[in-house]
């Protein structure tokens, strides 16, 4: 049962306990997630949706509180899975990337959902997104209103002409999504990180890790054998960045000035090939993507 509107599909689980445990001592939600709330109910659970932001393209962070219809209890150590969906328009229906989620173990579970796209452009309506929230395998389904954000560079997108797999019948260049997902630091010491995610299908983006494997355009799978993920402020000097799970990879970087734009730039090579912005051979500047970013300013949430 709904009882507001604000979400949607791509599926992430957390498999704890099968029916989880209950509390009723209270939570304390920090106050930069309550910007933005919304609530729905399942058969058995109410959730309530915190975030540090209205949805918007990009990285959204969020806490789910979850508590008993029957008795307000919290609960804790639930299977909870996060299935965003696009309703297209024109019937194109898509998902969109999660990133892992984590129990807190109070009734409450931190995640992030990373959108494509707006549900409109220019006023005019491009589909509905649908954000459903399984617990315990019972469902509550949100809607949000997706716009698109503002200030800071939430995504870039990376192809390879070869990379290809099978889009509604039609061969079709993979792509591999690059989130801004948080700067943090100040006085010119930074650590940038970003959510690797790739399309491995309309209904499936995974974050990126060695070892993953992805169907090709015949149907046949390939593996994902390294992953090297780079950053550089000026675009001739690389450092490697950390893979810290799930997709997540950071590094520090120099160059920046607090309360200023900035530009730095990634890289993303797989199985020793790099991937471009227009999906040909790296030559320049579209061997990477372009995040403008403010230490202090409008950066991802």
């Amino acid at each position: 049962m709904r009882t507001s509107a604000y979400f949607c599909a791509a599926a992430l689980a957390l498999n704890l306990a099968a029916c989880g445990s209950s509390t009723s001592s209270s939570v304390t939600i920090p106050q930069a997630m309550m910007v933005f709330t919304d609530s729905a109910t399942s058969t058995s659970y109410n959730i309530t949706y915190y975030s540090s932001t209205a949805p918007v393209t990009g990285k959204n962070q969020f806490m789910l509180e979850i508590t008993r219809l029957t008795n307000g209890a919290h609960v804790s150590g639930a299977t909870v899975t996060i299935e965003p969906e696009m309703h297209m328009n024109d019937g194109m229906n898509h998902t969109t990337p999660v990133g892992a989620l984590t129990d807190n173990g109070d009734g409450t579970y931190s995640g992030a959902v990373y959108y494509l796209m707006a549900a409109s452009m220019n006023g005019q309506s491009l589909g509905e997104w649908h954000l459903h929230i399984m617990v315990n395998g019972e469902a509550a389904v949100f809607n949000p209103d997706v716009t698109m954000s503002m200030g800071d560079t939430a995504r870039a997108t990376l192809k390879l002409a070869s990379d290809k797999y099978l889009r509604m019948g039609v061969a079709t260049a993979r792509s591999w999504y690059l989130f801004h997902n948080g700067l943090e630091g100040s006085g010119g010491s930074y650590t940038f990180s970003v959510f690797a995610a790739v399309l491995q299908d309309l209904m499936t983006m995974p974050g990126v890790t060695g070892g993953m494997t992805l169907p090709d355009d015949t149907g046949a799978n390939w593996t994902v054998n390294s992953v090297a993920v780079e950053v550089s402020t000026d675009a001739v000097t690389w450092s490697a960045m950390t893979a810290k799970g799930g997709g997540v990879y950071e590094a520090a970087v120099t160059g920046l000035r607090d309360g200023m734009a900035g530009t730095v730039y990634v890289r993303l090579t797989v199985n020793g090939t790099q991937y471009t912005t227009d999906g040909a051979a790296a030559s320049g500047a579209n061997g990477y993507g372009t995040f403008t970013v403010t230490p202090g300013g409008m950066s991802a949430m």
